[in-house]
This record gives C-alpha cells, structure tokens and sequence, in this order.
C-alpha cells in the first residue's frame, strides 16, 4: 500500500486505504463559537424544551435586512418570547412574539387564552448576508431555544452588502 502525506497549514494528511487527518495544534487555541460566546454573553440557558417555534419566512429585503416571520411557543410560561437572529458573536433582536395563530393554537393543543401570542414577524436592525444564520427563541426566564440552525437564504447573492 503506498501511503501520502502531505502538511498544509497546521493540518496533515494521511492517504491510503483509508482516511486519517491529524490536526497540528501549535498556537492559541480558538474560544469557544460564536454561539456559545453569545449565550454566555447574555446570560442564557440553552434548553431545548423551553420554547418550541418554526420560521416560516426568512428573506432578506432590499436594503439586505433579514426578514423572518413565524411562530414561538413558551412551553414554561406561556408568555411572549424573543426572537432573535445571531450576527458574529451577539445575538441581534428581530421580533417579539405577539398575536394568535389558530394553526399554531390546534397543534399545540392548548387553549387560545395560552397560545394568544404565538405569531412574530420583523426585520434585522442592519443588512446580513446570506448565512449560515441561527435563530433562537428566549422567553422570560432566560431560556433559550434553537428554532433554526445553518439556514442558507435561497435565491441570495451577498453583492450589495
């Protein structure tokens, strides 16, 4: 079996009957993602229970601001969340959930009353470019939730920005 190796930028290369990479590490270590930099900025629990949601639409307008709408659910208290979009490392606010969903209030099953402010809507305070983008959802507790996660934006080009 004839083995190659080859070292390109901190990373070697074994190729044969199977694949091995080895990464070299000889320097500062990377922190942590964006994301865990931005929960632990904010002070947010990430729980996957908490809150539950879809995006519906995510588009981005003219100007290049991300427009989302959809629905968020606070399983724990039945009240408003936030919904928020993460740019670099801080999460950006783009909407607040407000207004019924009746689709929303039958899959559930819970009572209007409880789901009355399912429904969000809003745009990013500045121009984005076309992903990967995370969107979360916190409720009042701090509680955070993933509602969707390396979404590309179709039909995107990132001239303009």
């Amino acid at each position: 079996m004839k083995t190659v190796a080859t070292v390109m930028g901190g990373l070697a290369t074994l190729v044969g009957s199977f694949w091995l990479t080895l990464k070299i590490i000889d320097g500062p270590q990377l922190g942590p993602p964006d994301f865990d930099l931005a929960v632990a900025a904010d002070g947010f629990a990430l729980s996957s229970d908490a809150v539950v949601g879809a995006v519906d639409v995510i588009q981005r307008d003219p100007t290049g601001r991300l427009q989302l709408e959809g629905w968020a659910f606070d399983k724990e208290l039945a009240q408003p969340v936030t919904v928020l979009l993460l740019v670099g490392p801080k999460f950006q606010r783009v909407a607040v959930t407000s207004g019924p969903r009746p689709d929303v209030t039958a899959i559930l099953n819970h009572s209007p009353e409880q789901t009355r402010n399912v429904a969000f809507a809003g745009l990013t305070g500045q121009p984005v470019d076309c992903g990967p983008h995370t969107i979360v959802a916190v409720n009042q507790k701090k509680h955070l939730s993933i509602l969707a996660s390396e979404v590309m934006l179709p039909r995107c080009t990132t001239r303009g920005l």
